[in-house]
C-alpha cells in the first residue's frame, strides 16, 4: 500500500470512529435527558401525604419538590448537615418553574413529553395559591399554602412544614441531646442548634407573607406557554384558562402596587434597601433634574 492509500484508509477510519463516537454522544445525552424527565416524573407528588415533622413532611398533590436548606458552615460535619438536612417545601413557584421547563424541553429539545396526569396535577395544584383575600376570581399568587389568621383576620402564606418543624421544637428536652452531641465533641453543633432554637420565634413571625410579583408572573408564563402549546396540550391548556378567567386582576394589581418614587404616598413611594441600592443612580438622576416617574 502507498502513502496516499494508507493515508486515506487512515481518514476513512478517523472519520468512522468520530460517527461512532456521535451517535454515542447522541444515544447517551438521549438517555439522559429522558432519565431526568422520569426524576422529575417521579418527584411529583401525586396525592396528599400527611406530616409527621421532623421524620415525613406534608406533601400537597402537584407540587415538585423542592427543599429548604439551612445554611451550616465550618467543620466537615457542617457540610454533612447542610447536604443531608433539609425541609420538604410546598410552593408553587418551584412547581410552575419545573412545569415550565418540562413544557419547552418537549417542544425545543425533544424531550419527553409531559403527560396531562402531570400538567393538570401541577395547574391544579398552583391555582390553590391564588389570594384567598379577594372576594373575586383573580390570578395573583401566594409562594407558600396559605392559612386563615386568626390575629390578622386574613389568609397569609406560609411554609406548612417549616412551621411544624418549629412547632415539634418545643416537645423536645434538649439538654439530653446537648450532652450526647458534646460528648461527641460536636460542641459547634450544638451551639448551632441553640442559636436556630433562639431564633424560631422570628422565624414564624416572618415567614407569614403576602401574594407578590414573582409568582403571579411564573403562573402567568405558564399559562403563554400553554396557550402557545395548545396543539400538543389541548386539555392542559383549556384547563389553565379556565381557572385564570380574570387576567386583568394581576395588572390592576400591578398598576395599583406599581413603585412611584416622586409620589408623597407611602405606599408606593418606598421599597427594600436592596433595591434602592440597586437604584440609586436613577433615583439620584430624577430627584437632581426635578424629574417625575409615570
Amino acid at each position: 500500500m502507498n502513502l496516499n492509500k494508507y493515508k486515506y484508509v487512515m481518514l476513512l477510519v478517523f472519520v468512522s470512529i468520530l460517527g461512532a463516537g456521535s451517535v454515542s454522544a447522541a444515544t447517551n445525552l438521549t438517555a439522559t435527558i429522558n432519565g431526568l424527565f422520569h426524576k422529575l416524573q417521579n418527584m411529583q407528588t401525586t396525592k396528599y401525604n400527611p406530616a409527621v415533622p421532623p421524620l415525613v413532611w406534608a406533601k400537597f398533590p402537584g407540587v415538585y419538590e423542592s427543599d429548604v436548606k439551612m445554611y451550616f458552615h465550618g467543620a466537615p460535619v457542617d457540610s454533612t448537615l447542610r447536604y443531608a438536612f433539609g425541609v420538604f417545601d410546598n410552593n408553587m413557584f418551584a412547581t410552575a418553574w419545573v412545569t415550565a421547563c418540562l413544557l419547552e424541553a418537549y417542544k425545543y429539545g425533544k424531550a419527553p413529553k409531559p403527560t396531562t396526569e402531570m400538567l393538570d396535577l401541577s395547574i391544579n395544584f398552583i391555582m390553590d395559591h391564588r389570594n384567598k383575600n379577594l372576594n373575586y376570581t383573580n390570578s395573583i399568587m401566594a409562594f407558600w399554602p396559605q392559612i386563615y389568621n386568626e390575629k390578622a383576620k386574613g389568609y397569609v402564606s406560609t411554609p406548612v412544614n417549616l412551621l411544624d418543624l418549629f412547632n415539634s421544637t418545643y416537645l423536645i428536652d434538649w439538654d439530653p441531646v446537648y450532652q450526647e452531641l458534646d460528648k461527641l465533641g460536636l460542641h459547634h453543633v450544638t451551639e448551632t442548634i441553640k442559636r436556630l432554637l433562639a431564633s424560631r420565634e422570628s422565624y414564624k413571625h416572618v415567614f407569614q407573607i403576602p401574594p407578590d410579583f414573582d409568582d403571579t408572573s411564573v403562573n402567568l408564563g405558564l399559562g403563554s406557554l400553554l396557550k402557545d402549546f395548545i396543539v400538543d396540550f389541548p386539555t392542559s391548556s383549556a384547563l389553565w384558562q379556565s381557572r385564570n378567567s380574570n387576567l386583568s386582576s394581576i395588572f390592576t394589581s400591578m398598576k395599583h402596587y406599581a413603585y412611584k418614587p416622586t409620589t408623597n404616598d407611602s405606599r408606593v413611594n418606598t421599597i427594600d434597601t436592596r433595591t434602592y441600592f440597586y437604584m440609586r443612580r436613577f433615583l439620584e438622576d430624577v430627584k437632581a433634574k426635578n424629574k417625575s416617574c409615570p
